[in-house]
């Protein structure tokens, strides 16, 4: 005889319980700063340990620690083995991520303020904006850069699967901080020259990417608000338009309009917010702009206005298989 066994699909949470999920997720938020300051998350990275042998090892309470690595198994942070806990995939970026910066902290409750007046969070929290502090904590803007090029480590290379450079000679990359994107860029176009272009405290320090092209790449200091190197064929601008509001994007694109051959094509490497209800990692990175800069995540309809302003007009939008896509527009 043929016993049928009949598995039922797993059951989604409920409204209430996903609401609940979400008004608890700053103890998520605590419980992961947990395991990145008593050590867990670096013991963990080295590889599968017992709750017994990490509370050891971090002097905190065993039963405590197995409890809060049990949640993170909820969480899909962490996993088991024979040989005691591990990292999944979604762990070791936690840990390696680490978790807010302190000067980032008092930013956040302050987003009330900020939708009540428009004005970046952290002109209230911090006097000014992102751009403004890091100016005066330089350490700080460094620690945040290396962070950043953590969670953008992907894109650079999706971008130049997704785009063909062909017929563009010379590229200037705006903002382009150590030129590790443009280094990308060079990589896979052999004939293609660059020039990384940012503020002189930033193109102080390129990237080792960079060097291996020093025969194709000139590096020049300068701040696009006044202007950027003349005559190219093709400017980029990499999550550099979203960070300012508009009157700023607006003065940053008529400088690369004033500056760009009559046949070039400006590319500008932006998440684009859908203009439907549809889920996208640019509807959180929005309210990031709202607390730090003051700038936004834009639709595609949003950018084309803003590019008419400027001088350009948006020719198309190529996805890539990161959450950005390269906006193409060319001078009108």
């Amino acid at each position: 005889m043929t016993v049928s066994v009949t598995h039922d699909a797993p059951t989604l949470p409920s409204p209430v319980m996903q609401a609940q999920a979400m008004w608890q997720s700053s103890i998520v938020t605590e419980m992961l700063h947990v395991a990145a300051d008593r050590g867990v998350f670096a013991l963990l990275l080295d590889g599968p340990s017992t709750s017994s042998d990490l509370a050891a090892e971090t002097s905190v309470h065993e039963r405590s620690l197995h409890r809060l690595l049990r949640a993170m198994v909820g969480l899909g942070i962490c996993g088991s083995s024979p040989r005691g806990w591990t990292l999944t995939p979604l762990g070791t970026a936690a840990a390696r991520l680490a978790g807010p910066s302190a000067w980032a902290l008092p930013t956040i409750p302050q987003l009330g303020r900020a939708v009540e007046t428009g004005r970046p969070a952290m002109t209230f929290s911090h006097g000014g904006t992102l751009f403004e502090y890091f100016a005066e904590h330089p350490d700080e803007g460094a620690e945040f850069d290396a962070r950043l090029a953590v969670i953008n480590a992907a894109e650079p290379r999706a971008v130049t699967e997704a785009y063909a450079f062909a017929g563009v000679n010379r590229l200037v990359d705006v903002g382009g901080g150590n030129g590790a994107f443009l280094a990308e860029v060079l990589r896979s176009n052999p004939a293609l020259h660059g020039v990384l272009f940012d503020l002189p405290r930033t193109v102080a320090h390129p990237s080792a990417e960079l060097a291996q092209f020093a025969r194709r790449c000139q590096i020049t200091a300068g701040d696009f608000f006044e202007a950027v190197p003349a005559g190219a064929d093709a400017y980029l601008l990499s999550h550099i338009v979203h960070d300012w509001p508009e009157p700023q994007a607006i003065a940053i694109l008529t400088r690369v309009r004033e500056a760009i051959a009559p046949s070039g094509r400006l590319l500008i490497v932006e998440m684009v917010m859908p203009s439907d209800d549809t889920p996208h990692p640019a509807r959180m990175l929005d309210i990031v702009m709202l607390l730090l800069t003051g700038g936004e995540e834009r639709t595609e309809d949003e950018y084309a206005e803003l590019l008419a302003r400027a001088g350009f007009r948006l020719e198309r939008v190529i996805p890539t298989r990161s959450p950005v896509s390269v906006l193409e527009a060319v001078p009108v």
